[in-house]
């Protein structure tokens, strides 16, 4: 497994096991939590991902978009499922709305924050780039990059991982850049984070692998 995905392995340990905690106090309601880390690597001009979440809980999402019986850990079909599954759940998109807007009243870096259910941009045509997935216990990491998207527009993180089967599913991203974490908490009813360009930037030398 490349260094790098390694390093994002490491800090989603810290903060997986601080969300597991907190489903103990309502087993009846339990939490369901899918937590990533991203970094920037500026030799490739991509973003590095980890991502991990409940077993489980993938697994009952690649049946419901596959139409049939999947066993995550043995069936033949399972990578090109994770592709498809996270190529169409976790991307960087730019909304044209936010984008273009001119209104001196208004402020285009900003996401809509009511309880409405945004309406979603497209996921990206090309695939992610699957590095690998492991499983960990009741866990599974997922590694991956995506190519975020070219322009100056406003860009946006969406993250509905998980989202169609459990109720109250939060996903947590963490950022790095410049040895600063940036966090984004992505809800149901909150699917799009705002996601800041300057992110996408990176020492050559730091970040290749």
């Amino acid at each position: 497994m490349p260094t790098g995905h390694q390093q994002l392995k490491l800090v989603c340990v810290t903060i997986s096991v601080f969300c597991a905690t907190l489903s103990i106090s309502k087993a009846n309601h339990p939490f369901h939590v899918s937590t990533a880390e991203v970094e920037f690597n500026a030799k490739t001009k991509r973003l590095e991902v980890g991502l991990k979440c409940q077993t489980t809980d993938l697994e009952r999402a690649l049946r419901l978009m596959a139409g049939n019986k999947i066993d995550i850990e043995s069936d033949p079909q399972v990578d090109d499922l994770v592709r498809r599954y996270v190529t169409e759940n976790f991307y960087l998109a730019v909304i044209p709305s936010l984008a273009k807007a001119e209104s001196p009243k208004s402020d285009s870096n900003k996401v809509p924050t009511s309880d409405a259910v945004p309406d979603l941009p497209d996921a990206p045509k090309e695939p992610i780039k699957f590095i690998g997935k492991e499983f960990e216990t009741k866990w599974i990491w997922i590694y991956f990059e995506l190519q975020p998207p070219a322009g100056d527009e406003t860009l946006v993180l969406v993250n509905r991982v998980l989202f169609e089967v459990n109720t109250g599913q939060i996903n947590t991203c963490l950022i790095r850049q410049d040895g600063k974490r940036h966090a984004l908490k992505s809800t149901a009813n909150k699917p799009l984070q705002d996601f800041d360009r300057k992110w996408l930037t990176g020492s050559a030398t730091e970040t290749s692998r």
